[in-house]
């Protein structure tokens, strides 16, 4: 992504990966209606999924809901989207599961499942931190720019306003 080298951390890279991740789901609204109330919901129960039965779990459980097929990620089902950009983050440059060039895949697109399933505890839990910035991001963004109250606005409204709004809000 250009320009975030200027960045701190993960807290401040998380609104810009997520900004992409909602512009996709709101391009693919137009042709699957309900795809933003399935992203909303998904992204509302994520963060307990990942704290409840660990991040593997989580991950493994959205690739099998219609998230993968083929070892290919689904980008025209919400858990698909989710993990698709879930990837991102943990691949972004300095992020936990950064690619490594001489590792072998069973596949490009679900590589992050494999270095999770082969991850020890402590690295688990260092992958789960990481992630919280981004979830955060991914589920408020995601109540403001598909939740009940956008429904009645005419959807126009850019992303960049959501972020601003957003951290307006934070206390």
């Amino acid at each position: 992504m250009p320009g975030t080298r200027d960045l701190e951390g993960p807290q401040d890279l998380a609104p810009l990966f997520v900004a992409e991740a909602i512009s996709e789901v709101r391009a693919k609204a137009t042709h699957r209606p309900r795809l933003p109330g399935e992203f909303r919901a998904l992204c509302r129960e994520l963060p307990l999924r990942i704290e409840s039965s660990g991040l593997a779990k989580a991950l493994v459980d959205l690739a099998g809901n219609r998230g993968a097929s083929r070892g290919n990620i689904n980008l025209d089902t919400a858990s698909g989207l989710v993990l698709h950009h879930l990837r991102r983050w943990f691949c972004r440059e300095g992020g936990p599961f950064q690619k490594r060039e001489d590792a072998e895949y069973l596949s490009e697109d679900l590589f992050v499942i494999e270095e999770v399933i082969g991850a020890d505890v402590e690295y688990l839990d260092y992958a789960e931190e990481d992630a919280r910035p981004f979830l955060r991001w991914l589920k408020r963004l995601a109540e403001v720019e598909f939740g009940e109250a956008s429904d009645a606005q005419d959807g126009a409204a850019a992303t960049t306003d959501a972020v601003e709004r957003t951290e307006a809000a934070e206390p």
